[in-house]
Formats: structure tokens, sequence, C-alpha cells
């Protein structure tokens, strides 16, 4: 990605948009975003696209010192 920097851990959820069938959800996603953390406290929000037109708003939680805007790719895959 790009737009960013520091060292942190993220944990998120959210809700998906648009997927009518579960074999839609795999594939790459770009992603735009914004979010900071300090220490214990950081919060952010993403919004993932697949070529299929699945959507998915993510808020996080993170925990180290990083401040991010801008954007990346994301690989999401079934094991």
């Amino acid at each position: 990605g790009i737009g960013g920097f520091g060292i942190s851990k993220t944990e998120a959820s959210g809700d998906v948009y648009n997927l009518k069938e579960l074999r839609q959800f795999p594939g790459a996603y770009g992603q735009a975003r914004y979010g900071a953390a300090a220490g214990d406290k950081g919060s952010g929000e993403m919004w993932l696209e697949n070529p299929n037109g699945v959507t998915i708003d993510l808020r996080t939680r993170r925990q180290g010192l990083a401040v991010s805007l801008g954007a990346d790719a994301i690989i999401i895959d079934f094991k």
C-alpha cells in the first residue's frame, strides 16, 4: 500500500454489500482507508471492492503507533 507510516496490529469487522453468490467473495480488493493508532487507542475505516462489485465496509481497531491515509490492494481467499 501507499500513504501511511508506523507499525500497528489491526482487527476489523463490518458489512458486505452486493454479494449474490459466495463464489463472488474471494479475490483481489482495492482499498481506500484512513485511520490512526497510538498505543491501544486507534480506529479507522476501510472500504474494499473487488472486480465482481462486492464491497466490504470494515471498521477497524488498531494497536501500535501508525497513521494511514491512502490505498492498498488486498487478496481475500478461502482455505
